[in-house]
């Protein structure tokens, strides 16, 4: 097996000294050379087919370049892929690279057994959780960013999920619907629980009034259940005008029960979803959603991870709250009602 590429091997072939190569290859450092020389000294890395030692560079800098990515939140697949991707990219621009752990909400973080044995391995630890009080590590000899989800509000960033409600029925008035539909998570879940009280503060203030007909819940874990929610608003005669739903799955989920019922979507009844899934602008007709703006959210928190790291801080970093708010991308699925 053939001996593995240094930073020596590397400053030979560039005609540079391999103190030059360190700080070229360094992400932290490279702003201190010569433009040029760094893309000639990383062109030749690539051809030599140069591999950093993390331990080495570990020993040097007492940073193993591991961060711990805990999942304390319900995602959708789609929108975990997204998250962490951004998140993964953002560390990547330092040097940093994810461990993902996933830890249920009922229990401490601390005691999850995978970042209990990374002790001393990790640089510092990204939180996304559900939480509405303060999510901390102790105790830590690292930064913890959190990264909030509804009914998050108090987390390093917030995506706040409970405006992308608003928004929707707010879009859903303006189109002339009074009879709005709400397909959301269990009542009895943190999500469910803001969602609804959102829904019922927003009808209020657009309508003067909440009818509770109009109300129904899926299960996250079991998307399709959208369906079966949407089928009992009509068969107990609720008749709304127009379904907005918490998820885009639940949300396309209603298309073939109202085709069943006679409806046409987007002309009978308009259907709004959210997360902006790649599905949505493939059904017919394309379904109107509330885009979340996962990637530049997670992007945010690694920096913000990435710089408290720099600043050699420990524990809960002293940053103020950034919150990412959904936007409406609507499509064919939401259109204005037309009266008898």
């Amino acid at each position: 097996m053939a001996d593995a590429v240094t930073q020596a091997d590397v400053a030979r072939a560039a005609g540079v000294n391999r103190a030059t190569v360190s700080r070229a290859l360094d992400p932290a450092r490279r702003h201190l050379i010569n433009p040029a020389t760094v893309e000639r000294i990383e062109s030749v890395s690539r051809e030599l087919g140069f591999q950093p030692n993390a331990m080495a560079r570990g020993l040097k800098t007492r940073r193993s370049g591991v961060v711990a990515v805990v999942i304390r939140a319900e995602l959708s697949p789609y929108a975990q892929v997204t998250l962490l991707r951004a998140i993964d990219e953002a560390l990547a621009v330092a040097s940093h690279f994810p461990l993902v752990i996933h830890h249920p909400e009922g229990s401490k973080v601390e005691d999850h057994p995978t970042l209990g044995a990374a002790r001393g391995l990790i640089d510092g630890a990204l939180v996304v959780t559900t939480r509405t009080g303060p999510e901390t590590i102790e105790p830590v000899n690292f930064p913890v960013v959190t990264f909030g989800v509804a009914p998050a509000t108090t987390a390093h960033v917030v995506l706040d999920e409970a405006a992308g409600v608003r928004l929707a029925l707010q879009h859903l008035a303006r189109l002339g619907h009074e009879r709005i539909a709400f397909i959301c998570e269990p009542p009895g879940t943190a999500r469910g629980s803001v969602f609804l009280d959102t829904y019922r503060a927003t009808c209020q203030e657009l309508f003067g009034q909440v009818d509770e007909d109009l109300v129904d819940s899926f299960s996250p874990s079991r998307p399709a259940s959208g369906r079966d929610a949407c089928a009992a608003l009509f068969h107990r005669g609720a008749d709304p005008t127009a379904i907005l739903a918490t998820d885009d799955a639940a949300a396309m989920g209603c298309y073939g029960v109202l085709r069943q019922l006679g409806h046409t979507v987007g002309r009978d009844v308009s259907v709004v979803g959210m997360g902006n899934t790649p599905q949505t602008a493939f059904v017919e007709p394309p379904m109107t959603t509330m885009a979340l703006p996962l990637a530049a959210a997670g992007a945010k928190a690694a920096e913000l991870l990435v710089d408290a790291i720099e600043r050699g801080e420990h524990g809960d970093v002293d940053r103020p709250t950034t919150v990412f708010a959904p936007y409406l991308l609507q499509r064919m699925s939401s259109v204005e009602r037309v009266r008898a």
